[in-house]
């Protein structure tokens, strides 16, 4: 709801959906995202500031009335904000008369450096601006190295779109990592953290398996090794296109 309602408000315009959400929605993905992000070229504490306005005025009625839950928009702020390059509002709805039914639904609006045009998505009626294909699996790598804390999602995400990868990659990714200013220090020290601890990796990345996957892909990935499986095989993808310089 919060996405099509975005789509089709002023608030929208310009903003890519990117992310998990991104490949739940518009690719049908098995894994169940828990949070939905945007990329915005501009300034991101005043976009953030909108976003609660328009949720508050638009969004929240609409959930009242379709769902019967009250919620509020709350710009966050602080420490636990993860980046300074990012922006999070924590969308939380609960049921009034029904205890411990809260949900807390983050949307973070960052930036990526794309090197393709805008790809438009229609889903419903409702058009969705969007990133490419390959800047979309392209920024799932570089997440792993410019993320303030590894979200292993990303890890299943880039096992689930590898396939998306396109053979200029490595270039571009390289040219993306030094926009953003993700040295190759920082690249080597999570690569090392990854191959050096792969028995908690491969139990996070399980977890994700577990707890976001529909039922059907998550059996047939347990049966081919789960989550060590797919790290390994992220990790193969992540190495042949990322230049080690």
């Amino acid at each position: 709801m919060v996405a099509a309602l975005m789509a089709s408000h002023a608030v929208g315009r310009n903003l890519l959906l990117i992310g998990g959400f991104r490949y739940r929605l518009l690719e049908k993905s098995p894994r169940t995202s828990v949070d939905i992000a945007y990329h915005w070229n501009g300034d991101l504490d005043a976009k953030m500031q909108e976003i609660v306005t328009f949720g508050e005025r638009t969004v929240l009625p609409k959930v009242r009335q379709n769902l019967r839950f009250d919620g509020a928009f709350r710009a966050v702020s602080g420490p636990d904000n993860e980046s300074p390059n990012a922006r999070v509002v924590n969308m939380v709805f609960w049921k009034p008369d029904l205890k411990n039914s809260q949900i807390v639904i983050p949307l973070e609006i960052t930036h990526i450096v794309c090197s393709d045009p805008v790809m438009i998505k229609t889903l419903d009626g409702v058009i969705y601006p969007t990133v490419s294909n390959a800047d979309s699996i392209e920024s799932k790598i570089i997440a792993v190295f410019n993320r303030v804390f590894l979200q292993h999602r990303d890890l299943l995400d880039i096992f689930l779109y590898s396939n998306q990868i396109i053979e200029e990659a490595p270039k571009r990714i390289a040219h993306k990592l030094h926009v953003l200013s993700v040295g190759t220090e920082r690249i080597a020290k999570r690569l090392a953290d990854l191959r050096l601890h792969r028995e908690y990796h491969g139990r996070a990345v399980q977890d994700v398996i577990n707890s976001q996957l529909e039922a059907a892909v998550a059996e047939q990935i347990n049966n081919s090794g789960g989550g060590l499986f797919v790290l390994d095989t992220a990790l193969q993808v992540i190495e042949k296109n990322v230049i080690q310089l």
